[in-house]
């Protein structure tokens, strides 16, 4: 039988010793037959003293008013004996500290304790008043002992002996906490009972929530702690000061049920309550979980070598019912080696899958061994300092898998960054990266040299920035030369920025480039009042910055290399808007938030009395509203700015009740209505509805969503789910469990039984393809209404492939295969030559290299493919450019039918070439391509262009055309004859 108890340090003084109270019996979190659910909680306290060997010293201080940091005189300070024992007692089951705990039990019992006196105050061993100075004195403060400065009207400010050494104690006013206790469905709880402790003088004191929940505390015990409780509901203990809103709940059950292959089984079900790990037995595939509470639990099952995929629980209803699967158990035992075959020292290894995700660190070159675990594919992440990082995607076969993984040494690329004139320059950010993309990070040091892991060698392109001294790039080769990096301060911009009364204050304000809406920050500014920009590509910028309560500013700035353009800005504060929310009851509304359609930095937030003020406004007619915190707004107002006396009402929410009932007109029990969970026979539901909108979800039904509602939507008709049957099986005819089952279109994946059989819900009006992959296996089948699926896997396509750089020669790098129908991308390290090899799924994937811009799109089927990417003889290249900002560019062997499905057309459709960005800019220049006509699409500016090109060489070039804009809407008035 467990306990809970409350441990406190015993140290006897003067006679002093620690003694139990009583044990008696907690709340049972699981009331089931057999489960370890019973225990008693026993208290054990403390003596009085905490003094001990430590010694007494003599402590001084000052007491200071924190808003001003004066010293007050006439201020009482004691010396207790100790911390209030209240604050020290720990939680035995989950260890903390007591009044941290968020177990109903604990709170119960820490409760009962302090009512009925076993809990005392400490002890007030002396007492003193400051001075004039603010200054006390105690001639002998034992060490331990806790100084708590006393003014009437302020928090108490305290701290502990530890040595002779002055404290300082700083006092506040105190501040009033409104606390509000609501159901799960925020509905507030009137009558609601908080039970305020003050353990540094011991008192007690219950306070009943008023209609709306809400009662206003105030403590000034930093060690205040308030329980809350109602009828039906467990209680809820918490700080005084970490207290805002408590969700009362009656307790939960969770009812699981286990199978396998559709089978009940008996099982144990793992759960995780009040810290530690629970095990519960079904009994006839079913256990009754209770006594839970209103909160979010992860839960697991087991049968022998059977598993269940992990499974999380919300606990909104009353009773929740869990369905477990389970399936084989796997076990990974993975050997790790370095380059040379001896096994890595330190290793750091993260296994994730269906249900789970598990990290583990091993050290004397030791395996990593994950599981049980439900078999399936799972994703391998694996670490050790100085090698590169290796990521695998393992198919998990029942039993053990074992899986040897070599890990390269990583590359060091060391170099330094000089000033102009030839200085070290420090803390530079270096970022070494291929085609835009960043693969590592760091900074110079005090001499200006820097260090680099690179996970391979080749060809990296160095950048190094610092705002104030400049920029500088360079190509180099790894392993190589260290490279010295020289930076070059280009154009150079000095900002001044003036508040409203001419104090300079920080610019903090960003400049972008109008060529290709490239960022940078002008930040702090130096002793002489103007922050410096160095590094700046010569051309056209705007300089901006918005600030609550002040005028926006955008100002033109053209840089041009070589010289220093200075710019000094005042600040406006421009006019405003004055005045109050309120409720529909004319009582303020606080929090609000408070909008305008306006140009501007601010926005408002209303203050407890429901007032708010927006500044930085230019003088203009505008729309101004607000939103409260449960999202109702209220009426849109015009006004002129600047505006005073302004009171805006945000109505009531509109309260909309109905019935949820199914196809036939039977209510539907169990159903969700935007985020809040009903469980009724009669199906009837009433809810706030703020954006008078109500979407409703419940099990084996499609979505509905209402816009517009009324206050009574009579009946909710949910439509059931037409549910897809079938199989999975080898070529044998076997069915194969832990399979990812999905449809083309709806991706809403499932995962084989024991038996190989699936269900999934099926849009009847829509034509898809059933898709069943688990490793390198892979099959399709057509979904038909009515008709049982089987899906047979096939074996894997071999893909061999090769990068090549721009000297025609094969290129170490990284290389990633992405496809729509497929859960997880495939990873790729190439060798020395740019080979990589790795046997796929059969689909369509897009092939990208870290060394190339020109992503492919290849058909992968039957059984070897090979792929080649990168700068390959006889390839073009081509460099686009637009007016506008270019987002993506596609080049395609032919036009697509309908260019706004280029997205999803160009990622199924072999021989694709999509253009690498890194960032949205008016300029692509990519290699690799394969000669002759494409088809060009792009999107720039959020729209879609097309256009061709025929490339016959290294060098072509291709204007895009700017989107046409759309036509204006006809009017009724235009359309009359």
């Amino acid at each position: 039988m467990r306990k809970l108890v409350f441990a406190v340090i015993a140290s006897l003084v003067l006679g002093g010793a620690a003694f139990w109270l009583w044990p008696r019996d907690a709340v049972v979190e699981g009331a089931t037959p057999g489960a370890d659910g019973d225990r008693t909680v026993d208290l054990v306290r403390s003596s009085d003293a905490l003094v001990g060997d430590g010694g007494v010293v003599q402590l001084s201080g000052v007491v200071l008013d924190e808003a001003t940091g004066s010293p007050l005189p006439n201020v009482a300070v004691r010396l207790f004996v100790s911390d209030p024992e209240f604050e020290t007692l720990e939680c035995g089951v989950c260890h903390a500290l007591a009044m941290h705990c968020d177990d109903a039990a604990t709170t119960r019992q820490l409760f009962d304790a302090v009512k009925s006196g076993v809990i005392t105050p400490p002890k007030v061993l002396a007492e003193v008043t400051s001075d004039e100075a603010g200054r006390f004195t105690f001639t002998d403060a034992p060490v331990g002992a806790l100084v708590v400065a006393m003014r009437p009207g302020f928090m108490f400010a305290e701290t502990s002996v530890v040595d002779g050494e002055d404290v300082v104690l700083s006092v506040r006013p105190i501040e009033g906490h409104r606390l509000h206790a609501v159901d799960p469905k925020s509905v507030p709880i009137s009558g609601a009972r908080f039970v305020l402790h003050e353990p540094l003088n011991g008192t007690t004191q219950t306070l009943r929530a008023d209609a709306e929940g809400s009662v206003e505390v105030s403590s000034a015990d930093p060690f205040a702690w308030v329980m809350a409780e109602a009828d039906g509901a467990l209680p809820i203990g918490r700080m005084l000061e970490d207290s805002s809103t408590f969700i009362l709940a009656a307790p939960r059950t969770v009812i699981v049920k286990t199978f396998v292959s559709g089978e009940p089984i008996e099982a144990d079900v793992f759960i995780e309550l009040h810290g530690q790990q629970r095990t519960f037995k079904t009994s006839k595939g079913v256990v009754r979980i209770e006594g839970l509470a209103y909160s979010y639990y992860l839960l697991s099952a087991q049968a022998g070598a059977l598993v269940s995929a992990e499974q999380g629980a919300d606990l909104e209803s009353v009773e929740t019912e869990l369905r477990f699967e389970l399936r084989p158990s796997s076990k990974l035992m993975v050997t790790v080696l370095s380059s040379s075959g001896e096994p890595v020292e330190t290793v750091t290894g993260q296994l994730s899958g269906e249900g789970f995700s598990v990290s583990k660190t091993v050290e004397n070159g030791a395996m990593l061994i994950f599981g049980p675990i439900v078999e399936g594919e799972a994703d391998l992440y694996v670490s050790a300092e100085g090698k590169v990082d290796v990521r695998r995607t393992i198919d998990l076969k029942p039993g053990e898998t074992q899986l040897e993984i070599l890990m390269n040494d990583t590359t060091a690329l060391k170099g330094s960054v000089v000033t102009a004139d030839g200085k070290p320059a420090a803390s530079v950010r270096i970022a070494v990266g291929e085609n835009d993309e960043e693969t590592e990070v760091a900074f110079s040091d005090e001499n200006g040299e820097f260090s680099v892991e690179l996970p391979y060698e080749g060809a990296f392109t160095v950048h190094a920035e610092s705002p104030k001294l400049g920029s500088a790039s360079v190509t180099v080769k790894v392993p190589g030369p260290k490279p010295v990096l020289t930076l070059q301060e280009r154009g150079v911009l000095e900002v001044q920025m003036l508040e409203v009364d001419g104090t300079v204050v920080d610019p903090d304000c960003m400049l972008r480039a109008k060529s290709d809406s490239r960022l940078l920050w002008v930040e702090a500014k130096e002793e002489n009042g103007w922050a410096r920009l160095a590094g700046i590509e010569g051309g056209s910028y705007v300089l901006s910055r918005n600030m609550p309560g002040r005028l926006p500013i955008e100002r033109d700035v053209e840089i041009v290399e070589g010289r220093t353009q200075r710019i000094s800005v005042q600040l406006a504060r421009g006019e405003s808007i004055r005045g109050r929310v309120v409720d529909s009851k004319g009582r303020p509304a606080v929090a609000a938030t408070v909008l305008v359609s306006a140009p501007t930095s601010d926005y408002g937030r209303t203050e407890d009395d429901g007032t708010f003020e927006i500044g930085g406004l230019v003088a203009q007619s505008t729309e101004i509203w607000a939103v409260g915190k449960d999202g109702v707004e209220s009426p849109h107002v015009k006004l002129d700015i600047p505006a005073r006396d302004l009171v805006l009402t945000i109505p009531e929410p509109m309260r909309v009740s109905g019935r949820v009932v199914d196809d036939k007109g039977n209510a539907i029990r169990k159903f969700d209505v935007n985020g809040t969970v009903f469980d009724g026979p009669d199906g009837r539901f009433e809810i706030d509805a703020p954006q008078r909108s109500l979407q409703i979800t419940a099990d084996g039904f499609e979505q509905e969503y209402l816009s517009e509602v009324s206050s009574d939507v009579g009946d909710v008709k949910l439509r059931s789910l037409v549910m897809l049957e079938g199989e999975v099986v080898d070529e044998q005819g076997r069915g194969v469990s832990g399979v990812l089952v999905q449809l083309s279109m709806d991706m809403m994946p499932t995962t084989t039984d024991g038996k190989g059989t699936f269900k999934l819900p099926l849009m009847p009006e829509v034509e898809q393809e059933i898709i069943a992959t688990r490793g390198a296996l892979s099959g399709r089948a057509p979904a038909k209404l009515g008709v049982r699926a089987r899906v047979t896997l096939q074996q894997g396509t071999v893909v061999a492939g090769r990068v090549i750089g721009a000297d025609g020669r094969g290129v170490r790098t990284s290389v990633t295969a992405f496809s729509r129908d497929f859960p997880r991308p495939m990873l790729f390290d190439t060798d020395v030559d740019g080979r990589f090899e790795g046997t796929m799924a059969r689909g369509v994937w897009l092939f990208s290299a870290r060394a190339s811009r020109a992503q492919r799109t290849v058909d992968v089927s039957g059984a070897r493919v090979e792929v080649v990417l990168g700068e390959a003889q006889g390839t073009c290249g081509l460099t686009v450019t637009a007016a506008g900002m270019i987002e993506n560019v596609w080049l395609m062997p032919t036009a697509p039918t309908e260019i706004s499905e280029v997205m999803d057309v160009a990622e199924r459709t072999p021989g694709t070439i999509q253009l690498s960005l890194g960032m949205s800019r008016r300029e692509v220049t990519a290699s690799g391509i394969p000669c002759g006509s494409w088809a060009v699409v792009a999107m720039i500016s959020g729209e879609f262009v097309q256009t061709s090109v025929n490339l016959r060489g290294a060098n072509e070039r291709v204007v895009l055309p700017m989107p046409t804009p759309a036509p204006p809407e006809e009017s009724a008035s235009d359309a009359a004859p």
